[in-house]
């Protein structure tokens, strides 16, 4: 893939003038950096949701039931994303709501201890990333 993609960037490359081989040099180093970015992200997602099913000390049963929760929410999270006749605000408010169906799924397999624990960190992701949001502004 790797060689494909720079055959096309040394054709594309051939039939563009200076000024516009550096807008394109400009262009393609932003898409891999949102690329790596977004790369950084699942991968920290998938860690995170890792580290809490450790902490949560899940049951055999358990761990198997969340992971087909996930992978149920993950489906339609990919769908949503994917789906071009939603327009961005009405995808954000989707989003919002899958998640708060897939954490009413997993609280149901969780004890009242880890449900306490479960609802700490996710207080704890929120504030986080509300406090993300607020720098970003």
């Amino acid at each position: 893939v790797r060689t494909l993609l720079r055959e096309k960037d040394a054709e594309i490359m051939k039939i563009l003038n200076d000024d516009q081989q550096e807008k394109y040099k400009q262009m393609v180093a932003e898409n891999r950096s949102r690329y790596m970015k977004n790369k950084n992200a699942k991968a920290d997602k998938k860690k995170a949701s890792a580290q809490l099913k450790d902490e949560l000390d899940l049951t055999p049963e358990q761990s198997e039931k969340w992971d087909d929760i996930m992978a149920k929410y993950r489906k339609k999270f990919i769908a949503i994303k994917n789906d071009e006749q939603i327009p961005a605000e009405d995808k954000q408010e989707k989003m919002r709501t899958l998640r708060g169906e897939m954490r009413m799924e997993i609280q149901d397999i969780l004890t009242p201890e880890q449900k306490e624990l479960y609802n700490k960190r996710i207080d704890e992701f929120r504030a986080r990333a509300e406090s993300r949001q607020n720098q970003s502004r």
